[in-house]
């Protein structure tokens, strides 16, 4: 997998349409917790839908690129996967149960699916 980090100099609107991306990622983290301690079994297919689900009903939600919805909604899938893993073979590494966020940092982009636009934001 290719990261790419970079500092940004940009304007304010560009780092307001990035904290409003990053702001989305993370109701799509906190929405798919709670569907899972809702209803335990939720499997990473259910949780992909419920991202779908969020777009229609959320306006704002459905601005952000699919790809990076879906990628945030396959992490609390891991985070959950992984508590269960970690459970059940009883290794001395404690993996903590996976919390809701308060504040989050970034956005995953798929390779696919959005390009950087030209025009000033």
């Amino acid at each position: 997998m290719l990261v790419l980090e970079a500092k940004l100099k940009g304007k304010q609107g560009q780092y307001n349409a990035l904290n409003e991306a990053i702001c989305t990622t993370l109701f799509i983290w906190n929405k798919a917790l709670r569907h899972w301690e809702d209803k335990q079994g939720v499997s990473n297919n259910i949780q992909q839908k419920l991202c779908a689900v969020l777009a229609e009903a959320f306006t704002w939600v459905g601005e952000l690129n699919s790809m990076a919805l879906g990628a945030d909604a396959d992490k609390a899938f891991l985070a959950i996967k992984g508590f269960y893993g970690y459970r059940q073979a009883k290794k001395p590494v404690q993996v903590g149960y996976p919390q809701f966020g308060e504040w989050g940092d970034s956005v995953e982009y798929k390779s696919f699916g959005w390009k950087l636009a030209k025009e000033n934001i």
